[in-house]
């Protein structure tokens, strides 16, 4: 989670506290939703504020920034930068190809699952995950096969995912909606 000054975390709170009360006895958010008086743009920033500073538990909302997710995002950042695979880039492999280089490194990933399981030791699972050869579900050329640690390996994995599902979003018009 990110650091916040204690006085901005109380306004912060005092104000998506404020907002949320306004909507929860306004009858016509009751009956239809938000209502058109209260702006989306106060609504908004009212939950981010709340959440950013109030970490729920059970069905609720968690804003806590893990980091699984802060490293998947890096990696796909370090993917554009670093490697070139910018959006561009990405819209031409249409036919799966990203799908199946994540399957690579889960597969990777289980594997080591497997081995650990049998018995084997973390440090000869990752001498192992290292030197492990090209998959079948590898869809390039084998110079870009770069298996690491199981950790490592998901962390790629789900960075392909995201690339995966922004070339998908590309694809669709703007009237299209998410079913």
């Amino acid at each position: 989670m990110t650091e916040l000054d204690p006085k901005g975390v109380d306004a912060a709170i005092a104000a998506a506290e404020s907002a949320f009360d306004v909507l929860a006895e306004d009858p016509t958010i009751k009956r239809y939703g938000v209502p058109s008086a209260f702006h989306p743009t106060v609504f908004s920033a009212a939950i981010t504020a709340y959440l950013s500073v109030s970490p729920l538990s059970g069905d609720g909302w968690q804003a806590i920034e893990t980091a699984a997710a802060k490293d998947v995002l890096a990696e796909r950042d370090r993917q554009k930068t670093a490697e070139g695979w910018t959006c561009e880039h990405d819209d031409f492999h249409s036919a799966g190809e990203i799908c199946y280089a994540a399957m690579a490194y889960i597969s990777n990933s289980a594997v080591a699952s497997q081995m650990l399981l049998s018995g084997m030791t973390p440090e000869n699972v990752a001498e192992r995950a290292a030197s492990c050869p090209v998959t079948d579900l590898w869809p390039w050329d084998s110079k870009w096969w770069k298996p690491t640690s199981q950790r490592r390996d998901l962390v790629k994995a789900g960075a392909l995912i995201l690339a995966e599902i922004e070339r998908l979003d590309r694809l669709k018009s703007p009237t299209d909606e998410v079913k």
